[in-house]
């Protein structure tokens, strides 16, 4: 199970692995009404990149998003619609030509927006963990060199310590992982 945190409730409280996927879609989509609804990407969000993301949808929001931000574009409804059907990505969008309005009525408050970050950035950063540990797991069972096994381990945990940006505790002197 899944801890709770993401859907803003005590730490320690155990939720389903599909309630914390709930959660964590709801916290991205609240972020995404923000930017939608006061038309531009938080510096506190700038970071993010859109694999961090959950939900399949929202990972293709967040790149239209960027990509308007990027152009320099002003990110409005018809914007995002516009640049969605370029792209012949609408489909991929919940609601199609309605999504912006839709997640817009979701916005946060600006001072929400660097706790949705950390969420995000923290559930993308467990995600790349869980992913290391699955195929380290898989290499040690076909017999690849434990030495070999426990570098790419390490180098897995400094990249999601780098994606957990100010949640993760610093690296320790130890260079072997827990």
């Amino acid at each position: 199970p899944d801890r709770g945190v993401a859907a803003g409730l005590p730490e320690g409280t155990v939720m389903s692995a599909e309630e914390g996927a709930q959660a964590q879609a709801a916290t991205e989509r609240r972020l995404l009404g923000h930017v939608v609804g006061f038309g531009h990407i938080p510096a506190a969000a700038a970071g993010l990149k859109p694999d961090m993301f959950l939900a399949t949808e929202h990972v293709t929001a967040w790149e239209i998003l960027l990509a308007l931000a990027e152009d320099g574009t002003a990110i409005t409804p018809d914007a995002i619609v516009h640049l969605a059907r370029q792209r012949q990505e609408l489909p991929r969008l919940p609601g199609g030509s309605n999504w912006p309005m839709e997640v817009a009525k979701e916005a946060c408050l600006p001072q929400a927006v660097p706790p949705l970050v950390e969420i995000i950035q923290a559930q993308a950063a467990t995600r790349t963990l869980d992913r290391a540990a699955a195929t380290c797991q898989a290499r040690i069972e076909y017999g690849a060199p434990l030495v070999e096994v426990l570098e790419d381990l390490e180098t897995a945990t400094t990249q999601a310590r780098s994606i957990g940006a100010g949640g993760w505790p610093a690296a320790t002197s130890s260079s072997a992982p827990a």
